[in-house]
């Protein structure tokens, strides 16, 4: 028990130092394959920005703002910050959610009638990602 105490210290500690922690590969079951090492595909994945110090802490201000802009039935302004945050911080937790608040106004408008709006907002959020 102690050695999983240790562990979990250690990765905590390393997290605190703003330092990716550093897991140990579990050991798979033994099964026969069939492919080879080299044919298992590669992943590309996006790099984000670290959410530690005071951007972070702005993102999400900026982020809880416009939610609340929304909530409270300021359209204009929500969607202003939401594009701001999807389209100038892409990179960060904040503009995914940023954009996923703005598909789901988008299916609102769709579902009350008005394609066109949600057809602007789909098109804009796919141009932003080219």
């Amino acid at each position: 028990m102690e050695s999983t105490e240790q562990s979990v210290t250690d990765h905590t500690a390393t997290i605190e130092a703003g330092a990716a922690p550093v897991l140990a590969p579990t050991a798979a079951p033994a099964v026969a394959s069939t492919r080879s090492k080299s044919a298992a595909p590669k992943v590309a994945v996006a790099a984000k920005r670290p959410e530690v110090g005071p951007n972070h802490v702005a993102l999400e201000r900026l982020l809880a703002m416009a939610k609340r802009y929304r909530k409270e039935g300021q359209v204009r302004e929500a969607m202003e910050m939401f594009w701001e945050l999807a389209e100038s911080h892409s990179d960060t937790t904040q503009g995914d959610a940023a954009k996923e608040l703005l598909l789901e106004m988008a299916a609102g408008y769709e579902r009350d009638g008005s394609p066109r709006l949600a057809r602007s907002i789909y098109e804009r959020i796919l141009d932003s990602e080219e």
